[in-house]
């Protein structure tokens, strides 16, 4: 009997990750950040949504939507319910796509059931998250150079309007949507950023999303939870 209980929360946390294996918004259930639980917040959901359902896609939401929170939940719900699956977070640094890595372990530490996770995964702080599953998370610059012998099952690129050049799109994206880089298949694309400047890689995918085959989700405060008109009064001041 003492055995059973010992083992039961591992069953527990298995037994919810199949109910949940078709549905990134039920798994925001069981996460918790920083002592809270996760917020449904209209645009996380639809993030994820998203991502999950189209093979490519293009997101715009201005500063403070949660879109690097969102892309952290995404890449754990992959993580825990699809075996095999490999995860690549981009950013316009090594040190930001860290960040978001960073956001996936603090979710797994503060989450009860996650937490118990723990044992059976190997972890380094540094640049992946490992699991015994054969899933992994990995933190990379947007340079090119950073994919050479990866080969990821879903690329999430944050801050892309940012990023200083093309050399992204050209030497990461293209060769990867043509098969190049990859052993068995044609990653996800999901990219995600502000408008910085109305030019640039990511304005262009943005502007020509359906002759390239994105689906496009463009929010802008008022259409995001978590904003008020006071708050954005004071931020123009």
């Amino acid at each position: 009997m003492g055995c059973k209980g010992k083992n039961r929360p591992s069953f527990q946390l298995n037994e919810w990750l199949e109910q949940i294996s078709n549905s990134p918004i039920k798994f925001l259930d069981i996460c918790y950040y920083q002592g809270q639980q996760v917020h449904k917040y209209k645009q996380t959901k639809l993030i994820l949504n998203l991502i999950s359902h189209f093979d490519r896609s293009i997101i715009v939401m201005p500063r403070g939507a949660s879109k690097s929170f969102s892309l952290a939940l995404i890449a754990l719900w992959y993580f825990y319910t699809h075996p095999n699956f490999r995860v690549a977070i981009f950013s316009r640094s090594h040190r930001q796509s860290k960040a978001v890595l960073e956001i996936c372990s603090d979710i797994i530490d503060s989450s009860p059931l996650l937490r118990l996770s723990r044992p059976n995964f190997l972890i380094d702080q540094k640049q992946r998250l490992k699991a015994r599953t054969g899933s992994e998370i990995a933190a990379l610059a947007y340079a090119a150079s950073t994919v050479l012998g990866e080969h990821p099952d879903c690329i999430l690129a944050d801050e892309c309007s940012f990023y200083s050049d093309d050399s992204f799109f050209q030497k990461v994206i293209l060769p990867m949507l043509s098969g190049v880089r990859t052993l068995e298949k044609i990653p996800r694309i999901a990219l995600t950023s502000t408008f910085d400047e109305r030019k640039g890689f990511f304005f262009e995918i943005f502007s020509r999303a359906k002759e390239l085959g994105y689906e496009k989700l463009l929010l802008d405060w008022t259409q995001c939870d978590g904003y008020s008109p006071q708050d954005m009064l004071k931020k123009k001041q």
